[in-house]
């Protein structure tokens, strides 16, 4: 595993403004929550790998519900929003494929990723080709979805139907069976709540034709899935930190101006750390 130490000098530091040392406070916190949550998820998934009770299958199926049934439905949301027939004409269009570009350069997105975005065949692309981190980077930066922040936590109305709602209850949800990371594992009354929940949540947006797909992750053996669904797990955190260690870097280098070495240090204390993950992912 990569050692992070995000944190500069005395000398950087002294050098930064009130407002700059606040961001770069901020920015550093969200770089640990990142890097924390990648270690629990890692420990975790040795515990569980190697000592199974009841309690952690109970975690390892409510996994891979997200996992497996959880991408699905998140699809259902992105083909809803654009049909799969007119998918290639909006990645083709001048300013998507712009933006697109852009992240791909800045290597947000992988070159596996973005062949499957642009395919020999255009009309072939198929948001069932997209893993989960491309669906939420095209609902976010091209059809212009607001996605839940992390650490929100108030579900939306009932009556509010929207992708962006529908993404946040699952975001929630997500979040809060991920909250037992650490021990790995959840009691049987935890697990009929949260699998209620989820359950509800998924046949609300996708319908009844994910009953059968919820109720097989509830009956199958859980050992044989295991290791792929925590691999899916470290996948999951690793591009998510990608993704907020890219953000900070963009932030930091708009607060770049002359004379202000400290804060252009700070800036490619970031980047180095960018330029470390994407090799892991």
């Amino acid at each position: 595993m990569v050692k992070l130490n995000a944190y500069p000098d005395d000398q950087q530091l002294y050098s930064l403004d009130r407002d700059h040392f606040a961001l770069y406070d901020r920015m550093n916190s969200e770089l640990w929550i990142a890097v924390n949550g990648f270690r629990d998820v890692f420990m975790a998934s040795a515990t569980l790998l190697n000592c199974s009770t009841k309690e952690t299958t109970n975690y390892a199926r409510l996994c891979h519900l997200f996992v497996h049934v959880g991408s699905c439905v998140l699809r259902e949301i992105f083909d809803r929003i654009y049909p799969p027939e007119n998918l290639h004409i909006i990645l083709a269009h001048p300013r998507n494929h712009a933006k697109l570009q852009t992240l791909r350069k800045k290597r947000v997105l992988s070159t596996s990723q973005w062949h499957k975005l642009y395919p020999p065949i255009k009309s072939s692309v198929s948001s069932g080709n997209f893993d989960t981190f491309v669906l939420l980077l095209l609902l976010r930066n091209i059809f212009g979805v607001t996605l839940p922040t992390s650490g929100h936590d108030v579900f939306p109305p009932s009556t509010d139907t929207t992708p962006a709602a529908d993404i946040t209850r699952i975001k929630i949800l997500r979040d809060r069976v991920y909250s037992h990371v650490t021990s790995g594992s959840v009691d049987d009354p935890t697990f009929s709540s949260y699998w209620n929940q989820i359950k509800d949540t998924f046949l609300d947006i996708a319908g009844p034709p994910y009953q059968d797909a919820i109720n097989n992750v509830k009956l199958e053996d859980m050992d044989a899935n295991l290791e792929e669904d925590y691999g899916e797990l470290l996948r999951e955190w690793l591009n998510w930190m990608k993704t907020v260690l890219q953000a900070n870097y963009m932030k930091m280098k708009l607060l770049k101006r002359p004379g202000r070495k400290g804060t252009w240090r700070i800036l490619l204390t970031f980047k180095s750390k960018i330029q470390e993950w994407k090799v892991c992912v």
